[in-house]
């Protein structure tokens, strides 16, 4: 569940991962920088069309940004229905872990 705050950090996680500055996202945004510098700062949630063009312009989805997903377990898919448990020797442990 999302609390008061993680928009905001999740707007500074992708632009700081982007490499923008505040002013070159609000530009792409069509917001302030004003009114940028206050969502990252304060528990707000702006309309869905500021959120929209928020998302479009960190190149994430609003999903994301409103930490949807965040219950679900790491990985790039749903968990597997029946998990299974594989004994791996020493080898392949290091092959996997390795460089």
């Amino acid at each position: 569940m999302s609390g008061p705050g993680d928009l905001g950090r999740r707007i500074i996680h992708h632009r700081e991962h982007l490499n923008l500055t505040r002013e070159e996202v609000a530009r792409r945004a069509d917001m302030s920088p004003g009114y940028l510098k206050y969502l990252e700062e304060n528990p707000d949630t702006p309309d869905t069309g500021a959120l929209y063009r928020l998302a479009s312009a960190l190149q994430t989805t609003i999903k994301d940004l409103l930490g949807g997903g965040l219950d679900h377990p790491p990985g790039h898919g749903p968990a597997m229905a029946n998990p299974g448990m594989e004994e791996l020797d020493r080898e392949e442990c290091l092959r996997l872990i390795g460089p």
